[in-house]
């Protein structure tokens, strides 16, 4: 895959390789310049890379010089280790017991704190992205470069949405279990953090005039590499309508923020103590409005010269126990932990 990446990279110009859930065929965007292009209105196509905050233009890569080919999955990939971040968990744990005490005082039902754990970068970007690709042959997978954002990568299990054939498609996930623990079992906790998600997205929906029925399944455990959490399908048929009104609708869930989103986000603004930028963004593909494939900018992290920074989070409620919820970010971390070679 390397003869891939050596061209674009050594340009440093914009490029992203992706691949959709459950596909073999790799895409690339690319440019020849470094113009950095924005969008307002999706009125043209491309690649979108949005932060977590709010904002109304849209960094985006044009499709306009794109190539494609077919990954073949390698061998099982050894997981390993990660590495001890003890001196991240008191300050973590402290977040939460300050965001449960917060809870106590006001309307705020759930928000989502996040760690950036940081590693040397002593690994090969192609080769770990190689075994994303391998690894979560379900997840978003993809590659984003761009001079004003630096280097990201990550694996996604999360659909913010899309939109094919005047059908938007979205789900509500939450809650997190290993698949490998035998013990490992839903708690009301966990029932009561997705079920808000759900209920948040379905109301939003529901005031757009945009949208006709909406439908909800029934809720399901999916897998994610190592890790289950609770899922919703929620489809609705679309109308007149914009992408804009959509994302001001849906961005972020409370799966990444909390509920409710204003309070939640002033809390998360004052307990992190670092600018997320775009992680729990958005990101994905989008041909107009007619065909769209965005997904939470989630299992991310983003690479300099010498580190690396993967980003993991944790739904915090009133019945969260600090430890837990350390020990919930740690195992996230091992989605891009283990693929780095």
């Amino acid at each position: 895959m390397k003869e891939h990446f050596a061209p674009l990279f050594e340009k440093k110009h914009p490029f992203v390789f992706f691949r959709l859930p459950n596909q073999n065929k790799v895409q690339c965007y690319f440019q020849e310049t470094s113009t950095a292009y924005h969008t307002t209105d999706f009125s043209s196509s491309g690649f979108v890379f949005a932060p977590f905050e709010k904002t109304s233009t849209y960094l985006m890569i044009p499709d306009i010089l794109r190539k494609e080919f077919v990954f073949t999955p390698q061998a099982e990939v050894t997981p390993k280790p990660i590495p001890n971040f003890l001196n991240d968990k008191v300050p973590f744990t402290d977040r939460v017991k300050a965001a449960k005490k917060i809870m106590q005082q006001q309307v705020l039902r759930k928000v989502v704190l996040s760690n950036p754990f940081l590693v040397d970068n002593a690994f090969s970007y192609v080769e770990s992205f190689e075994n994303l690709l391998s690894l979560y042959p379900t997840a978003f997978v993809y590659l984003f470069y761009h001079p004003t954002t630096g280097l990201w990568m990550g694996a996604s299990p999360e659909r913010l949405f899309s939109i094919s054939n005047n059908t938007l498609q979205t789900v509500a996930l939450a809650g997190t279990i290993h698949r490998l623990d035998s013990k490992a079992q839903w708690t009301e906790k966990e029932f009561e953090e997705q079920q808000m998600v759900t209920d948040h997205i379905v109301a939003a929906l529901s005031q757009s005039k945009a949208l006709g029925e909406i439908m909800v399944d029934e809720r399901q455990t999916v897998n994610a590499g190592n890790l289950q959490h609770l899922c919703t399908s929620i489809t609705a048929e679309l109308n007149d309508y914009s992408l804009n009104e959509i994302i001001e609708k849906l961005h972020p869930t409370p799966a990444v923020g909390g509920f409710p989103t204003v309070e939640a986000t002033q809390v998360i603004h004052a307990l992190e103590q670092y600018d997320r930028t775009f992680y729990t963004g958005f990101l994905g593909p989008f041909d107009q409005q007619k065909k769209v494939d965005f997904f939470v900018n989630l299992r991310c992290s983003r690479w300099e010269e010498e580190q690396i920074y993967i980003f993991s989070g944790a739904g915090i409620t009133a019945k969260s126990i600090p430890e837990m919820e350390w020990e919930e970010i740690c195992r996230k971390v091992s989605t891009i932990y283990n693929a780095l070679r």
